[in-house]
């Protein structure tokens, strides 16, 4: 039993303040840019993006001009305005599967890897007898400059969406790529690169990038030598299983074979240059389906062993990164994909994802140093900055390019570098002489076999897979490795700021003051204002009193709410006071001075500290067990 013909109301699926992110069961994706665009003039709304692979859309509005079913409202509108094309039943899903696409040398970087994003849908009907075939693709294009210039996604996209053929686009500073889904059937892909390569900024020497954490090339060789491999291994064990003695073929040409490209991958310059001549596809079937298939039929169980081992390690490291960094993008799906001149709006326990200005509303924003900073129309809101109180309206100004100073200092040098230093002269010294003593030229390559550099290699290779797999379960999401770039134990872990080591404030002492105290605990009385002023300093005060106040604002810098007729203030302050100085530490604490209206003095001053984030005191440690130097830029060197 089957239903058609209905669509299903949009619905709202998750909501804060001034922020919702609504489902729309009735559409397939098409046309995002024109939901934004439609959206986005309604009154109230400032932020609109369409995902058209989750069918959500996420909405930052005013609660005070539209609310929630003012937006369901329009949007049901919206959707069922769109062309049939756009509004099928059936929603197009494809797979990412990027392949090498050839650009001219004035384009990006030369690297564009492209993928299907949708299937034919024959379900959506265009009259009797016909049947609308949609087909989109998305490209992924890697752009110069993209990682040194904040301001360059921005100025893409927009580019981008200028184009009747483009869909969407969006911007990745990680991998240094430009996401683009497009119309296969009207698209000029030729004219994309080309304006992408007019505004993307110019290479720097010896510039490379890395490959995408998505790319399938390396799965695939991986798992088609693992496949080999062990195929290799299944055919010799049958072999030795019914009785047969020695290799699989008598001659000696598969042994030769695959000593000559053991020899070859021995010689890294050699291997490398013949890998780029090649390309990817071309050398993985050399050194990967020549190479299995020459010590199969060799009769060599060690080789395949081998060869297997470092191929298992590769796909399994390969396997853990594209786990990451499809988590990664689930995390990060929803969240608004910011650029300099947006304006967001941010509510408590968020944060600005680039520096910014305050638009509107108040509230404080947590500092480098880990204390807040009060927050009003006209501040300067720091990237990165942990918001609390609001919500507030931030534009968002551009980070500044990254300069892209030259290493400074050569990594340390290892015992594997000076082996592989030492070994090329030596193994061929004593090949050569090899050949001198026993006058035979076979004698020779048998020495290259006996005196090379691949079981270090492999070696090498196969710690250096195992370490990033570690690296990868461990929760840290590894975009992508250059060449000769491998993941290794760090010397030195260098933090922004202490506001990484920070997760929010606590209070550390409370001072009374005044001649006259209130009755009631000062740090109620403070915990009842902070939240009648919506806790622009965050939980800091987690007393749960019997004390409720009313009436509660907050400016930027003074908290003040109505408490049993009477008015209170709890007010950040940078002066000493007489009464605390001696007795208080100088710096590293924020003062809140508590006053109540008619009295002369304060009641009482109470201090908050920044307070550690869990795991600070088993970094410090695992640093230190490892040698590794702790440094916190602005603050104190951490041993």
């Amino acid at each position: 039993m089957s239903t058609t013909g209905t669509h299903q109301a949009p619905r709202v699926i998750r909501s804060l303040a001034g922020r919702a992110r609504i489902s729309l069961p009735g559409w397939s994706g098409g046309n995002p840019g024109l939901i934004e665009r439609r959206l986005g003039q309604l009154d109230g709304v400032s932020s609109v993006r369409a995902n058209s692979t989750t069918g959500n859309v996420l909405v930052l509005y005013d609660e005070a001009t539209v609310g929630e079913a003012g937006l369901v409202t329009a949007l049901a509108r919206i959707v069922a305005s769109l062309p049939a094309a756009a509004t099928g039943a059936s929603a197009a899903t494809g797979s990412d599967d990027p392949v090498d696409a050839t650009t001219s040398s004035h384009e990006p970087t030369g690297v564009a890897t492209r993928s299907d994003d949708a299937t034919t849908t024959p379900a959506d009907d265009d009259g009797p007898g016909r049947s609308v075939r949609r087909t989109a693709r998305r490209a992924r294009i890697a752009v110069h400059g993209l990682d040194r210039d904040p301001d360059l996604g921005r100025r893409l996209v927009r580019r981008l969406m200028r184009r009747p053929d483009v869909r969407r686009a969006s911007a990745s500073v990680l991998t240094g790529r430009v996401l683009v889904e497009f119309s296969e059937q009207t698209v000029n892909f030729q004219s994309l690169l080309d304006e992408i390569g007019a505004i993307e900024l110019p290479a720097l020497p010896g510039e490379d990038v890395p490959r995408h954490p998505l790319d399938p090339t390396p799965l695939i060789g991986s798992t088609a030598r693992t496949a080999g491999a062990l195929a290799g291994l299944a055919l010799l064990a049958l072999r030795r299983a019914t009785g047969a003695q020695g290799a699989p073929v008598t001659i000696r040409g598969p042994a030769e074979v695959a000593a000559a490209l053991g020899i070859v991958e021995g010689v890294p310059p050699v291997a490398n240059g013949i890998r780029e001549a090649l390309g990817p596809t071309r050398s993985e079937v050399l050194f990967g389906g020549a190479s299995i298939v020459s010590l199969t039929l060799s009769g060599s169980p060690l080789g395949l062993a081998v060869a297997a081992a470092g191929a298992a390690g590769l796909l399994v490291e390969v396997r853990a990164r594209q786990a990451a960094w499809r988590d990664y993008e689930r995390r990060v799906e929803q969240m608004p994909r910011p650029h300099t001149g947006d304006r967001l709006r941010l509510g408590a326990g968020e944060r600005a994802p680039l520096p910014g200005r305050v638009v509107e509303g108040f509230g404080t924003a947590t500092g480098a140093d880990g204390l807040p900073a009060p927050l009003a129309p006209g501040a300067a809101v720091e990237a990165g900055a942990l918001v609390a109180g609001g919500p507030l309206v931030v534009e968002l100004t551009s980070p500044g390019r990254f300069s892209n100073d030259r290493r400074v200092g050569q990594p340390p040098r290892t015992a594997y570098d000076t082996y592989m230093d030492a070994i090329g002269a030596v193994s061929l010294a004593y090949a050569a002489l090899t050949a001198v003593v026993t006058r035979q030229p076979a004698r020779a390559l048998t020495a290259l076999l006996l005196v090379n550099p691949r079981a270090a290699i492999v070696g090498a290779e196969h710690a250096d897979n195992a370490a990033s797999a570690r690296v990868l379960r461990s929760g840290v999401t590894v975009v992508g490795t250059r060449t000769d770039r491998p993941v290794r134990r760090l010397d030195a872990i260098v933090l922004d700021s202490p506001r990484l080591l920070a997760d929010g404030l606590e209070v550390v002492r409370i001072e009374p003051l005044g001649s006259h105290p209130a009755p009631e605990d000062p740090l109620e009385l403070a915990a009842a204002v902070a939240a009648a002023a919506g806790s622009p300093w965050g939980p800091a005060f987690a007393v749960a009193g019997r004390l409720e106040a009313v009436d509660g604002s907050f400016d930027g810098s003074t908290a003040s709410a109505e408490l049993d007729g009477r008015r209170w203030t709890l007010s950040a302050t940078n002066t000493r006071l007489p009464a605390v100085a001696r007795s208080w530490p100088a710096g590293g604490e924020l003062v809140l001075v508590l006053r109540r209206q008619g009295d002369r003095g304060p009641q009482a001053a109470i201090a908050l500290r920044p307070r550690l984030a869990a795991g600070v005191s088993q970094l410090v440690a695992t640093c230190a067990r490892h040698g590794t130097r702790l440094l916190v830029a602005g603050g104190p060197r951490t041993p």
